[in-house]
């Protein structure tokens, strides 16, 4: 009887001993389970990328590494993937992926607007791929029947073929609009898009505004081709120190008066850009496109009109002796530094620094950024308006190139090498923002680098995007 309670009772000590274990593993389990659910969760706020990847181990090794500013909620980055490599891809201001580019693609032209389109170039297959704003391919170079693109902008994309044979030569062009269909059907215009080096970087041609491409002909970059993408009609044009000496004027049209034509000088040689502002009465020319490729000292400029004639001028009546500063124009006097609004015809004058203390002004709008050198050598910064009245009292800051100035926003690094975001009143929206670097804002974000990471941080300094998800 005693062998039998002591049996009991080792059978009891061993079942308590076995659930005591099984209850320990459970709750380690449960523990470990909660610890995963607790993860994803912080991922899923944290709006971290994870579409593509569902090995949870490499989440945190997947992040924006470099990437421009917002242009219509949209954005090109490069992302750095769980293996270390990259890959370049388009997204929108929710932080959402519209395209990731292959390993054997890369982004040429993104879209930068919702009606735009882009182009991707495959390695592998050597076939261009033309896409719209939501990341949808809607044509191919394969399947179209085009050789190459030539440019993008404005919703159109302006591609080439070379449909030469045994006894005769066809250079074709045509658009292909947002929808990936033939807004103009290709047709032969003679002279063929000049074959840059397959590079990350060229396009042999840029979309120069009032629906008009500027094609480049030649390895000198001299002939140019200007091809409007609404009519199809085109024009060519040598671009060069002679100016417009050696042009070929055929069936220009342009929708709304007279454009024209820059010849410029910039640090790569002479370009050419077309203005969809046209001339004055009063024969007064002004370019608004040069400031989109940099700022370039003009040679020579000539009008053309929609009924084919030409109108040149190499002295501007009232911009003689005045440089470009943004969307406004200035001319250093020795006292004072004179501010001239083309389009409303204003001229202010900005006169509490002497000209020669004046390193840059950057206008948008109605308001621009001065930089100041002051005779302690150091590096300084106001806004003024086009009156060229002071909104504030110079800030000094480490450097001209940390500052930068964009929707009615300041960024700047100061001495103390943290950045401050301020408004054009001198108000600090935020400060001591610990960054490498830090660009102006766009649709009310900006680009924040650390550690080798891009974060878009808003105007009150949060992080709104510190990775990227694939939609």
């Amino acid at each position: 009887m005693s062998f039998l309670k002591s049996k009991k009772s080792i059978v009891c000590i061993l079942g308590l001993v076995v659930l005591v274990l099984a209850t320990g593993l459970f709750l380690n389990n449960l523990s470990q389970n909660t610890d995963v659910e607790n993860h994803n969760s912080e991922i899923t706020e944290e709006g971290t990328y994870n579409g593509i990847y569902e090995d949870e181990e490499n989440f945190e090794s997947v992040f924006i590494v470099n990437g421009s500013r917002f242009s219509d909620g949209l954005a090109e980055v490069t992302i750095q993937k769980n293996d270390r490599s990259e890959a370049e891809a388009i997204i929108d201001i929710d932080g959402n992926i519209r395209y990731l580019a292959k390993e054997n693609e890369y982004i040429y032209y993104a879209p930068l607007s919702k009606s735009d389109v882009g182009c991707i170039y495959d390695k592998e297959e050597k076939i261009y791929k033309i896409i719209n704003a939501d990341g949808n391919v809607i044509a191919t170079s394969n399947e179209t029947g085009f050789d190459r693109v030539v440019a993008c902008g404005n919703g159109m994309a302006l591609v080439y073929k070379n449909a030469a044979s045994i006894d005769s030569v066809a250079h074709l062009y045509g658009i292909i609009n947002n929808k990936g269909e033939w807004q103009l059907s290709l047709k032969d215009y003679g002279q063929e898009c000049y074959s840059y080096v397959q590079s990350r970087y060229n396009l042999c041609g840029i979309y120069a505004g009032a629906n008009v491409f500027d094609v480049v002909l030649d390895e000198s970059d001299d002939e140019h081709m200007l091809f409007n993408g609404k009519t199809g009609e085109v024009f060519w044009v040598y671009v060069g120190l002679s100016g417009y000496n050696d042009y070929d004027l055929v069936n220009i049209s342009f929708e709304n008066g007279p454009h024209y034509f820059v010849c410029n000088w910039g640090g790569d040689g002479y370009r050419g850009y077309v203005s969809d502002v046209p001339l004055r009465e009063n024969g007064e020319i002004f370019s608004d496109l040069i400031e989109d490729f940099g700022k370039y000292a003009t040679s020579h400029d000539f009008a053309v009109n929609s009924d084919g004639t030409w109108d040149s001028t190499v002295d501007y009546p009232l911009l003689k002796g005045y440089t470009s500063a943004g969307d406004k124009w200035i001319k250093k006097e020795n006292e004072y530094t004179l501010i001239y609004d083309y389009e409303k015809n204003i001229v202010g004058k900005f006169d509490s620094y002497k000209s020669d203390m004046v390193n840059s002004v950057e206008f948008q709008g109605e308001y621009g950024l001065v930089t100041i050198k002051g005779i302690d050598e150091k590096m300084y910064f106001t806004v003024i308006d086009v009156k060229g009245d002071m909104q504030f009292e110079p800030v000094e800051i480490q450097s001209e190139y940390r500052i930068d100035f964009g929707c009615e926003t300041i960024v700047f690094q100061g001495s103390s090498g943290k950045f401050t975001i301020m408004d054009v009143s001198g108000k600090v929206l935020t400060e001591n923002l610990e960054y490498d670097d830090m660009s102006a804002f766009s649709e009310g974000v900006a680009n924040a680098k650390k550690d080798g990471k891009v974060y878009y941080v808003n105007q009150n300094g949060k992080i709104v995007i510190d990775s990227v998800i694939q939609i």
